[in-house]
């Protein structure tokens, strides 16, 4: 985040591969002294707690993590049976 604040100052918007990546942006951008979401709009991906205890709490799209583990079980499973699975796309919802 320092990085790329120092390459592009007059950024708006960040969106965070994932939660902790996002909670990161979060501090960072504070100790810069850049106000979130006044400043900088953040959003991270996954839906993880420390996106409801980061300050302020991190907007974030919900990946439904027990679905995906549930399907790549599966997936695991037809691998070793000689099956290709195919691929699958899960919905999220922000």
């Amino acid at each position: 985040m320092a990085a790329l604040l120092a390459d592009r100052p007059d950024l708006d918007g960040v969106f965070a591969a994932n939660d902790n990546m996002g909670a990161g942006a979060l501090r960072t951008l504070r100790e810069a002294g850049r106000l979130v979401p006044a400043d900088v709009a953040v959003v991270g991906f996954d839906d993880l707690a420390v996106a409801r205890i980061a300050d302020p709490p991190l907007t974030t799209v919900h990946q439904p993590i027990t679905v995906l583990g549930r399907e790549m079980a599966w997936m695991l499973v037809a691998l070793v049976d000689g099956h290709y699975p195919t691929p699958l796309i899960l919905p999220s919802v922000s």
